[in-house]
């Protein structure tokens, strides 16, 4: 696959949404938001024989804003030793690319999830939660989304 999305480990101490955007930004050059997670994959035997959870989270780009007023997104830069291209790609072509012969399985699902709605209705959302342990900070829970009474009776 010519293509691929970015990604990489999470460091010691560091929640998911947060790594998503330092792994974007490291190695594109492009500061983003975090929405949500689209999903996990759960492999095991990976390296050193451990167990791998792959997370891919909807980002979106923070644009800047021009003299003009209108809004720019940047262009992105490979990081140095790390990436030899990057390139922003049309979600199209991407789809294409993933759909085609020894496509990608897991990235094939994911865009099914991602296109159910890009107002993130359906995707793992975030919540931060305080805890029982005094002075310890809020910590994230990531969590199907949760339904108004109105919505849990149309299930």
């Amino acid at each position: 696959m010519p293509w691929k999305i970015p990604g990489g480990l999470a460091e010691l101490g560091e929640h998911i949404d947060e790594a998503a955007v330092r792994e974007v930004e490291e190695e594109t050059g492009i500061k983003c938001k975090f929405h949500s997670v689209l999903g996990v994959r759960h492999t095991h035997g990976l390296q050193f024989g451990r167990s791998d959870l792959y997370f891919v989270c909807r980002l979106s780009p923070i644009e800047t804003i021009q003299e003009d007023g209108n809004p720019l997104i940047p262009e992105p830069r490979p990081q140095e030793g790390e990436i030899s291209a990057v390139k922003w790609l049309p979600m199209e072509e991407y789809k294409a690319m993933i759909n085609a012969e020894n496509g990608h399985p897991m990235m094939q699902h994911l865009m099914k999830v991602h296109d159910q709605g890009e107002d993130n209705k359906y995707d793992i959302q975030k919540t931060l939660v305080g805890s029982v342990v005094p002075g310890r900070k809020p910590s994230p829970i990531y969590h199907a989304p949760l339904h108004t009474k109105d919505e849990k009776e149309e299930f």
